[in-house]
């Protein structure tokens, strides 16, 4: 137990990882990592991985089991903060001139890797080593296709924010594809969940609801803020205080309705700002939002899903074969799967070897899927290991293949 309160233990945390993730981030940028990467680098370095075997007095100490609670709300409320902002500024005019491409890249993101997924699934991870005793070949298929199918979509985010390509065609083609993918990857895994649990209910909960908050957003609440915004927009009064808790409130309610519904709350977050028209406020709400959530919360997360993760599983045996299968499969199926594809849409090399990787990036939001898998005991924490070594490699060679080829001439139009 530590010898501090909640209240101090979470000070400390919170200027810990702050410092951490910042230095860390400045020497991630000369092997071009953006901060996200350095952010889940901390939480490994913070962990019971380094931290918690080299100083295990000190880890307990700053990082006790029952903190985790504090921190991993936090992290939400950060996220999907985030992801609000990144919805505001996503360009639907330009998505929709880019629709098809972003459509194809999308399906080359979920057909090759369920396609792949097939004989790693037989040959290599259909063993009871590695899933439920009483879960089928064929839904063992399904976790293993959605595993590598999904894509780091908050991490994505960020990059294409930070290198200021979210108004660009490539960060717009990207983000689509890579939405697309994430909601495909979850709805399959609510569906094997279902399964597990002995009832299809849930899934149909899943996927009906998120239809449904999606034309709620888009057809309901957007008429509404809109008429608000052009009739109040421009007077400096009480009103613009009240305007912006009542879209903060519009937000917490639909990050808590989809984490209800089993999509995740970054997606309810990030369609509500999708959904929202672009007006004035739109810069007002992002200073109010970007620096705490940006310095403060968001690391947080990033952190919290390090903090959780056992590096040492990794060099158990009978794993590093079975992991080597995984990663070069999954760089197949969604690096040069999307890329292909990308090239086959008249995108040149520099370009599609550029969505290439950035969709080969599975981030935290693999992380996320193999922690729903585990406490629902679809996984064992064989599998859980083998993915998150994954998760780590395809992660951090996404960053230096994107820079490389913006170098070589990406174009941005």
């Amino acid at each position: 137990m530590s010898a501090w309160s909640i209240a101090e233990l979470f000070f400390l945390q919170a200027m810990v990882i702050m410092i951490v993730s910042r230095i860390l981030s400045l020497l991630g940028r000369k092997i071009f990592q953006p901060v996200v990467v350095c952010e889940m680098i901390t939480g490994v370095l913070l962990g019971p991985s380094l931290l918690g075997a080299i100083f295990p007095e000190l880890f307990n100490s700053l990082f006790p089991k029952d903190s985790m609670n504090v921190i991993f709300t936090f992290a939400q409320l950060g996220l999907s903060l985030y992801m609000f902002t990144v919805g505001l500024e996503f360009d639907l005019n330009l998505f929709r001139k880019k629709s098809k491409q972003a459509i194809t890249i999308s399906a080359a993101g979920i057909l090759i890797p369920f396609t792949l997924a097939a004989p790693i699934t037989f040959f290599f991870l259909n063993s009871d080593d590695f899933f439920n005793t009483s879960l089928n070949i064929y839904f063992r298929w399904l976790f293993v296709g959605a595993a590598i199918s999904i894509t780091a979509f908050p991490m994505l985010a960020r990059i294409i924010k930070e290198c200021n390509l979210s108004e660009t065609k490539i960060g717009t083609v990207v983000l689509s594809a890579a939405a697309g993918d994430d909601v495909l990857s979850w709805c399959f895994l609510a569906f094997i969940t279902a399964s597990i649990k002995g009832t299809f209910l849930s899934f149909l909960v899943t996927v009906l609801g998120g239809l449904a908050y999606a034309f709620l957003c888009f057809y309901v609440v957007a008429p509404i803020i809109g008429r608000l915004a052009s009739r109040f927009g421009n007077i400096k009064n009480d009103f613009t205080e009240y305007f912006y808790v009542f879209i903060l409130s519009l937000l917490m309610l639909g990050s808590w309705f989809t984490d209800k519904i089993g999509i995740y709350s970054v997606f309810g977050a990030f369609v509500l700002g999708l959904s929202l028209p672009k007006g004035i406020y739109k810069h007002e709400l992002d200073k109010m939002i970007t620096p705490l959530t940006t310095f403060v919360l968001l690391p947080m997360f990033f952190v919290y899903s390090g903090l959780n993760a056992r590096m040492d599983m990794i060099f158990e045996s009978q794993t590093l074969l079975v992991a080597a299968v995984v990663i070069i499969g999954s760089i197949i199926a969604k690096g040069i799967g999307c890329g292909l594809f990308a090239k086959f849409t008249g995108e040149n090399i520099a370009n599609s070897f550029a969505i290439g990787a950035l969709m080969n990036a599975r981030g935290l939001m693999e992380l996320i899927l193999l922690n729903i898998g585990l406490q629902n005991n679809i996984i064992t924490v064989k599998t859980y290991t083998v993915f998150v070594l994954m998760a780590i490699v395809t992660t951090f060679m996404a960053s230096p293949v994107f820079f490389y080829m913006r170098s070589r001439g990406i174009k941005l139009d």
